[in-house]
């Protein structure tokens, strides 16, 4: 989508000079808007907006208790070898790494209760 977001003074016309950049994976979460007020300057304010926060009923997600877990159970459990590295990718390795640390935390560290978020 271009937009015309600098206004040059001298000639007095406007281009698409302005860029924002995100990662494939924040894409489809963020909208782009171009405010129309100059606010003062040569460059229109570029918006943007996280739409998975649009809604009036968010929590809080679920904290750890960490001073209630069982660290002993959770070195048990998080056991992290080499084969579990061995032969993947990095992608693959984080995966693994990452999904038998929550597991090992689901198992030995209590939540506390979600809460619900003020609306500013």
């Amino acid at each position: 989508m271009i937009k015309k977001t600098h206004f040059h003074l001298p000639t007095q016309t406007f281009h698409s000079i302005d860029l924002a950049l995100c990662t494939p994976v924040l894409l489809p979460f963020l909208n782009l808007t171009v405010d129309g007020n100059l606010h003062n300057s040569d460059h229109f304010p570029l918006r943007i907006t996280d739409n998975r926060h649009n809604s009036a009923n968010h929590y809080y997600s679920p904290k750890y208790v960490y001073n209630a877990a069982d660290w002993q159970k959770f070195s048990s459990l998080a056991d992290i070898t080499s084969d579990i590295i061995d032969n993947h990718t990095v992608d693959e390795a984080l995966e693994n790494i990452i999904s038998i640390i929550k597991t090992a935390a689901g198992a030995s560290i209590p939540l506390a209760k979600g809460t619900r978020r003020r609306r500013y």
